[in-house]
C-alpha cells in the first residue's frame, strides 16, 4: 500500500517509521525539509511540497487509512491497549493528568495546508477539532487520548490540579 504522510512531528515521524517497517511505501512531506530528508534517509519518498506528495501517489489517492475496511479488529484493540499499558501502570485512573489533548500546532498547520492545496484531510481535521473540544471538559476519554499521544509520540500532557 502507498501512503502519504503530511506532518512529521513526533507522532507523524513515528507513524511513518512504523509504516516503512511494515513494508508500506511512504511518501512524506513536512514544512521543515530537514525532517523530510531524515525520513527519506530511512526509506520514504521525499516530497518538498504537498502537491509533490499528492502527485507522487498512485490513484486513488489515500492520505490516511487507519484500519482495513474501516473496521476495528481485536489486533488493533490489543495494539492500543499495549500502547496505553505504561500510562495505566503509572496511574490506573489517569488522575495525574487532565483530559486536555495538547495542540502542538502541527495538526492546525496540516489542516490549513490541506485547505490551501484543495486536498481532503477529514481525519486530521476531525482530530484537530477533537483537541479543541478537549479543552471544554476534563473527561476520562480525553485523559486516555492524552495519555496515548504521550506514550506514542511523546506529546506533553497537562498535569492535574487535583
Amino acid at each position: 500500500m502507498e501512503l502519504g504522510m503530511i506532518g512529521l512531528g513526533r507522532m507523524g515521524m513515528n507513524m511513518a517509521r512504523r509504516l516503512l517497517q511494515a513494508g508500506h511505501t511512504v511518501a512524506a512531506y513536512n514544512r521543515s525539509p530537514e525532517k523530510t530528508r531524515q525520513i527519506a534517509a530511512e526509506g520514504a519518498r521525499d516530497s518538498f511540497t504537498i502537491e509533490e506528495l499528492v502527485g507522487s501517489l498512485a490513484s486513488p489517492k489515500i492520505i490516511w487509512r487507519m484500519l482495513p475496511a474501516g473496521k476495528i479488529t481485536q489486533e488493533h484493540i490489543a495494539e492500543v491497549a499495549a500502547l496505553l499499558e505504561p500510562a495505566f501502570e503509572k496511574d490506573p485512573n489517569l488522575t495525574s493528568i487532565r483530559g486536555i489533548v495538547d495542540d502542538s500546532g502541527e495538526g492546525r498547520w496540516t489542516v490549513q495546508q490541506a485547505v490551501e492545496s484543495g486536498v481532503s484531510a477529514p481525519v486530521i481535521a476531525s482530530a484537530l477539532f477533537r483537541r479543541f473540544e478537549s479543552r471544554e471538559k476534563d473527561a476520562f476519554e480525553n485523559r486516555v487520548l492524552a495519555a496515548m499521544r504521550h506514550e506514542f509520540g511523546g506529546h506533553a500532557v497537562v498535569d492535574s490540579v487535583e
